[in-house]
């Protein structure tokens, strides 16, 4: 198990919980398996989806994807819709990760509208990562225009239909 998952402690309420990365193409009983094992064996009732969506500015791409970061790995839907469904069966809770800062698209700051790139202390452009010549994502401010944005862009897909593959909501992380 620990090449799939990750583990950390939040607070207050100590409850542990675990990130799932490995959003492979596993059968449907595997898939349950794992969210089973974590649930019943060691009482995991938070699970993080962590980098499971298909760019930084697009959730899901089809049936299938590579990993938004390094590209090397693929992400299959129906193993995402699998595990939280058995999540929610388990009485778990199924969080979607969501980098809160950070967009594919270099341009899109707009002062009319409210967002503003992201300045390092040295007055550049902030990339991630920093040094690279080719960055991950831009980042852009956090303010109430950026999360509307990115409602618009992740909600739909986090709260969609049928129930039993909704996001119990989303993790931001910057």
């Amino acid at each position: 198990m620990q090449d799939e998952v990750s583990c950390f402690i939040t607070y207050p309420t100590r409850r542990l919980r675990r990130f799932l990365t490995d959003y492979g193409s596993h059968p449907e009983a595997e898939a349950r398996g794992r969210v089973a094992t974590l649930a019943q064996t060691f009482g995991i009732k938070e699970f993080q989806f962590y980098d499971w969506f298909a760019t930084y500015s697009k959730p899901t791409n089809g049936s299938s994807w590579p990993d938004p970061f390094m590209g090397e790995r693929r992400i299959y839907l129906k193993t995402i819709l699998t595990y939280i469904d058995e999540i929610h069966r388990q009485g778990g809770r199924a969080w979607a990760y969501v980098q809160a800062v950070g967009a594919e698209e270099e341009n899109l700051a707009d002062r009319s509208a409210g967002i503003y790139e992201l300045i390092d202390s040295h007055g550049k452009r902030y990339k991630h990562p920093p040094e690279a010549p080719r960055p991950k994502f831009w980042t852009y401010f956090l303010n109430t225009a950026w999360a509307d944005r990115m409602t618009r862009i992740w909600g739909p897909t986090v709260k969609k239909e049928p129930a039993s593959t909704v996001f119990t909501g989303t993790h931001s992380g910057k």
